[in-house]
């Protein structure tokens, strides 16, 4: 029972690791939102778009942690279906046990209640024959046959140790079927937990799809904001150089007229 607490443990740590990815999930994806409406607005100046670089590298960096450990637990929870398979198996093997020395444990009662039958048969006969014979008579009859009939004393102690065995395999069929049912109750709760890690399993399974796509989508973005960056910086030496020959030009009539 104590790893079927364990399973039930196991099966409550990762529902509260599946609400957490949630709640991760649920605020990277308002983050990244936040991050796409700030790279929109990033595009007029250098200052924005260097801002929204270092964001996007953080946000990067901490959703590589968080797929880290959701990988983590992603291993535990595979280490978990494991043992429940293997105490499944354990539990299995224990049932077939139990109802093969179950079946053993009838067929020696059976053969019990045979026995006690024949002996009851055996008391009834002798009591016939002492009823219907005469003490002389009887004994006439063992001295003339030479047989060693067994006094009624022994019939019932024969009889009282037959009964006692009867009663402690009843005991034990007792206590072997008490012991099937709590390994198919074991057994049951068993698969069932299994089936429970399962679809935790699948669910992080699909959360980690989900964590990795938006990694992709921000080191998408990441470059998106490179680029943008990279624009901005040569329209600003576009600019720059403009203004330079947009200063130079009065000045160059001055200079030829000078020479």
């Amino acid at each position: 029972m104590s790893q079927v607490r364990d399973l039930r443990a196991a099966r409550d740590e990762a529902e509260a690791d599946r609400a957490a990815l949630v709640t991760a999930k649920k605020s990277l994806e308002q983050r990244l939102e936040e991050i796409g409406s700030e790279f929109l607005s990033a595009n007029s100046g250098r200052l924005s778009n260097d801002r929204v670089l270092q964001t996007l590298q953080q946000e990067r960096s901490d959703l590589k942690r968080q797929l880290e450990e959701r990988e983590d637990l992603f291993s535990v929870a595979l280490e978990r279906q494991k043992k429940a398979e293997a105490f499944a198996n354990d539990c299995q093997m224990e049932a077939n046990r139990e109802r093969s020395e179950s079946s053993e444990l009838l067929k020696a009662n059976t053969e019990l209640e045979r026995k006690i039958k024949l002996l009851n048969l055996k008391i009834v006969d002798l009591e016939t024959r002492s009823m219907t014979s005469s003490p002389r008579q009887l004994n006439s009859q063992q001295n003339r046959n030479n047989l060693s009939v067994i006094e009624p004393k022994q019939y019932e102690e024969a009889l009282n140790q037959l009964e006692q065995e009867k009663e402690n395999f009843n005991k034990l069929s007792k206590k072997a079927e008490r012991s099937l049912k709590d390994l198919e109750f074991k057994l049951v709760d068993s698969d069932r937990s299994k089936n429970r890690l399962l679809d935790e399993i699948k669910n992080f399974e699909n959360k980690l799809f989900s964590l990795r796509k938006l990694n992709s989508d921000l080191q998408s973005s990441e470059t998106e904001s490179q680029l943008a960056k990279r624009r901005a910086e040569r329209e600003v030496a576009d600019l720059q150089e403009k203004i330079s020959r947009l200063v130079f030009l009065p000045l160059l009539p001055s200079f030829q007229l000078a020479h």
